[in-house]
């Protein structure tokens, strides 16, 4: 009964990362305010680490408001180790959703364009491998590809579930998990050190 609540978590941090990350840069061309930081001489590491952590307390705080009614089904049940996997997979999608739409907003030279790429980028990433397995293959995956979407996508590494499962698969889906938030840290990390380098 979680899945429906952490693919709900997911998809609300990619539809509201980009939307708030897009305007982080081409909103400073568009208010003619780009030149003015260009000329700060805060380095350029320190600028876009502070637009991004004001853009992703945004987009954490309100994902997580969002998520008040899994809160309280975890606290019927009791099954407080589901609070971390919603914290994770919170912390993942929305780092990963705001770098993605400051790059695409550094890229683009207005904010319309600079807020659709991100979702194309992200449905592409995100969306399209969580669903062509269940269109192609009727959800039954090789090994192989399915410890690569569930790295992928969050919609496939929040796919815990214990009904029917065994233990040592059960610790496979746990550990791909934790390797898709990694991976989400990581690739923030490059994109805003991408951002950063290429800022002017």
């Amino acid at each position: 009964p979680a899945l429906p609540f952490l693919w709900f978590a997911a998809a609300f941090a990619m539809v509201l990362g980009p939307a708030i990350g897009a305007r982080a840069f081409s909103g400073e061309r568009e208010q003619g305010t780009a030149e003015m930081l260009c000329l700060v001489l805060i380095p350029r590491r320190e600028l876009v680490r502070g637009k991004f952590t004001a853009c992703l307390r945004v987009v954490a705080t309100l994902t997580a408001i969002n998520s008040v009614p899994f809160l309280a089904q975890v606290a019927v049940k009791l099954a407080w180790g589901q609070v971390l996997v919603l914290a994770l997979l919170i912390a993942g999608a929305s780092c990963l959703s705001v770098a993605v739409g400051f790059l695409c907003s550094l890229k683009s030279p207005t904010t319309i364009s600079a807020m659709f790429s991100p979702y194309a980028v992200l449905f592409g990433v995100w969306v399209v491998p969580a669903l062509l397995p269940r269109l192609l293959l009727d959800g039954r995956l090789p090994a192989g590809l399915d410890l690569g979407l569930r790295l992928l996508t969050p919609f496939r590494a929040a796919d815990l579930t214990t009904h029917g499962v065994k233990a040592g698969l059960l610790v496979a889906h746990t550990l791909a998990f934790g390797l898709h938030v990694v991976f989400c840290l990581i690739a923030t990390l490059a994109i805003l050190l991408l951002c950063a380098r290429r800022f002017d």
